[in-house]
């Protein structure tokens, strides 16, 4: 029979004063501390939230004062008599008054490109259109594809039993009053392993069930590899947990939930990494959701390691395996994170781990229950905090210096670096003609900007316009000329050489600002030693989302993506229609290769930086609006490919780490299905 027991000796804090108390009262004494807990952070949280709207109050104030904004009030109030919010006539003038905008921005074009984005967003990958329906059938049509069948499964089994390296994993899970059925199935997902070599280690915080005490017994009874302590007073998810982990014996600790499941080849995977990588100390590996209706559905395809985006938010979550002796010495999960103490340990032992793998499988299935975070992102207030904090530790821990803010939705964070030295920011405009454009750019950065030590060049490529002409005479800014056949790695390259400046700003003359911080934002992470390359959010002049970094692979050789994920994270590539990088940078990797003159220059830069262990950063708080192709088209030269796909491959042989294997395209979701 498998181990059962009492929990270890209570810390003061558990323990009732002179027995005075009994369980209920205790419990009673902890839910009362929890909820003054919880209205501190909510107090916390709202200080937090008042002042970022301060910040926007006063951004709004500033554009109200203007003469564009006086006129967008006028025309708001118009058309609010006109056609009241939540009509039919209300949604037809947004999507005329979008189009209007596309028209009057960009012409016929780009009225022509809208209604194309309109169109493609309509459908998702394969057939199925990207709806709730659609995207359920394309992710069942994925399961039917790769998860493995049974006798795929008793293969899997039959190998791992000849593997010469086969450790004990530990599955950690902590027990606080489930419902019976959904305990039993988290139970039987690990015994239903064809990794054998493992051992169940439970630890009960205080259930009050019946059921759930009688099920854990026999569970016990009924596998030797199952351990159990029974808690006697609540004392928390952490607490039990690391109850739970005191339980382990195993090399590896995996930690499940106890009304999640498990898939049956998930230790089977997690252990082959080990196999290839034996100095691995953590593994992580995709996940999807148990819909209330008992399917499966609303998978997550990882990026590989991203330290950024785990700063940014908890991507890795679940399935996580990691050496015990790591965590030994890191103590576990720690106390004071509840709702976040997963993202508390993930980003200590990211820290501290010689390798960390990521298996691009889904082997870890959330339960959407009423409450549970796989059902909804509404964090609680002290979950968000704790998340805020757990996050502001990682800083401290690392000797960075910066503060952490509450991102767009709960459960994401902006880290804002603190800028050193106020450096010097060289701001590189090519341009050629176009003086519309151009001085509408140069207006914008001196009317929005307030970073205050920027420097403008212009990068004149044989401008013929006599009104270009007496812009360029008359304007206080450096102008460099590059005469001949339009280059853009030319252009930069001799703009960048006449110039000085710390960081190096590339910004086409077809875009203008949006968020005033919008140089702090790219600056503080450019400044990091690190970082190679920052890119912004570029938005269309109707307000689709242009380019969130750029994929490299799948369907095209290189493409600008719309993740639809504003957070902070590590891409393959950033657009050099909006890139900060570092002079420093710049200079080691030689500036952009005169080879590529019009196209893949800038995934070309981005991927060299990478080659030498920079990385490469995208930033949503840097957001601006593109006329993408405004001055010269859109072109993309069989050259400019030939020699991109000659040094890094085409669309099947160049690999992006940041898009999961089994994810063609992000947004709208296109999977995988050969």
């Amino acid at each position: 029979m498998a181990a059962t027991g009492r929990a270890p000796a209570m810390s003061d804090d558990e323990r009732t004063p002179s027995g005075a108390l009994g369980a209920d009262q205790q419990r009673g004494h902890d839910e009362i501390a929890a909820l003054r807990g919880e209205l501190e952070a909510s107090r916390r949280v709202v200080v937090e939230l008042e002042r970022q709207a301060r910040s926007t109050r006063d951004e709004l104030e500033r554009f109200r004062n203007s003469a564009a904004g006086r006129m967008a009030v006028r025309l708001q109030n118009v058309a609010r008599r006109v056609a009241p919010l939540g009509t039919v006539r209300q949604r037809a003038l947004h999507h005329f008054g979008q189009y209007l905008a596309a028209l009057i921005e960009g012409g016929p074009p780009a009225l022509l490109q809208r209604s194309r984005r309109l169109r493609a967003a309509r459908s998702a990958a394969s057939g199925h259109d990207d709806t709730p329906v659609g995207r359920r059938g394309q992710y069942e049509e994925w399961r039917r594809r790769h998860e493995p069948d049974r006798e795929r499964l008793q293969r899997m089994g039959e190998d791992n039993r000849t593997w010469n390296f086969r450790p004990l994993v530990s599955v950690v899970m902590p027990v606080c009053d489930p419902d019976p059925a959904w305990l039993d199935g988290a139970i039987t997902s690990v015994t239903d392993q064809n990794y054998e070599h493992w051992e169940l280690c439970i630890a009960d915080d205080a259930s009050i069930q019946p059921l759930i005490g009688d099920l854990l017994r026999r569970a016990a009874a009924n596998d030797q590899r199952t351990k159990i302590i029974f808690r006697d007073v609540r004392g928390g998810i952490a607490r039990a947990s690391n109850d739970a982990i005191r339980l382990a014996t195993g090399e590896f600790v995996v930690f499940l939930d106890h009304d999640d499941l498990l898939k049956p080849h998930a230790i089977h995977k997690m252990v082959e990494v080990l196999q290839r990588s034996p100095r691995t100390d953590v593994v992580y590996s995709d996940e999807d959701k148990l819909l209330p209706a008992g399917s499966f559905g609303d998978p997550f395809f990882k990026p590989d390691l991203s330290p950024d985006l785990l700063l940014s938010c908890n991507y890795i979550t679940h399935l996580v395996m990691v050496r015990r002796t790591l965590l030994d010495t890191l103590g576990g999960i720690r106390e004071g994170f509840n709702g976040s103490q997963d993202h508390d340990l993930l980003l200590r032992v990211t820290e501290k781990a010689t390798r960390v793998e990521h298996v691009s499988e889904v082997l870890y299935s959330w339960r959407m229950v009423p409450g549970s975070a796989a059902l909804s992102s509404d964090y609680k207030p002290l979950a968000r905090e704790a998340g805020r904090r757990a996050v502001q530790d990682a800083l401290s821990r690392r000797g960075i210096s910066g503060r952490v803010e509450f991102g767009a939705s709960p459960g994401l964070y902006n880290v804002r670096y603190t800028i050193h030295a106020q450096p010097l920011v060289r701001i590189v405009i090519p341009t050629r003609d176009q003086v519309g454009l151009l001085a509408a750019c140069i207006d914008s950065i001196e009317k929005f900007s307030t970073y205050p030590r920027y420097a403008i060049t212009i990068a004149d490529n044989g401008s013929r316009d006599p009104r270009t002409l007496n812009y360029l005479r008359a304007t206080n800014h450096d102008v460099v000329g590059v005469a001949g056949a339009f280059n853009f790695s030319t252009i930069v390259n001799r703009a960048a050489a006449a110039a000085d400046g710390d960081h190096l700003l590339l910004l086409n003359n077809d875009i203008v600002v949006i968020t005033p911080d919008w140089i702090e934002a790219m600056l503080e992470h450019s400044q990091r030693p690190e970082i190679a390359a920052v890119g912004a959010r570029l938005l269309y002049p109707d307000g689709h989302v242009q380019h969130e970094g750029i994929v490299v692979g799948r369907l095209h050789v290189a493409a600008n993506v719309n993740m639809g994920w504003r957070v902070v994270r590590e891409v393959s590539a950033v657009t050099g229609a909006c890139l900060m990088t570092r002079r420093a940078v710049f200079d080691e990797l030689g500036g952009f290769d005169e080879k590529l003159a019009e196209a893949f220059n800038d995934v070309d830069y981005c991927l060299r930086a990478r080659s030498k262990g920079y990385r490469i950063l995208f930033t949503p708080l840097a957001c601006l609006r593109h006329r993408e192709g405004a001055t010269r088209g859109r072109r993309t030269p069989v050259t400019d490919r030939d020699v991109f796909v000659s040094r890094w491959g085409g669309p099947d042989e160049i690999e992006d780490p940041f898009l999961n294997p089994n994810v063609l395209w992000p947004n709208p979701l296109r999977l995988r299905l050969d």
